[in-house]
């Protein structure tokens, strides 16, 4: 797989944008991904049981607890490490 790292500067940034169309859609393409998936985030955060969250973000982070110490993960999906410990002894 080939890949390629653009850096630019935020003042040539737009203008780069406007110019080169390929680039313009790929963009966008990803903030939507990014911005449904806040979305989906959000909610399951305001709606969702902790244990909920925490499959949510195994599911799609799978190796998360192998990168991130358990008290981070417990903050970010709001509980506490106790709360973690205790959902991740039911599995």
């Amino acid at each position: 797989m080939e890949m390629a790292i653009l850096v630019a500067a935020l003042a040539d940034y737009f203008p780069l944008l406007d110019s080169n169309l390929t680039l313009n859609i790929i963009v966008r393409e990803h903030m939507a991904d990014r911005a449904v998936e806040l979305s989906q985030r959000h909610l399951l955060h305001l709606t969702g049981t902790s244990k909920e969250r925490y499959q949510y973000v195994m599911e799609n982070n799978p190796r998360l607890h192998e990168r991130l110490p358990l008290h981070l993960i417990a903050s970010m999906i709001g509980i506490t490490p106790t709360q973690l410990s205790r959902i991740r002894g039911q599995r």
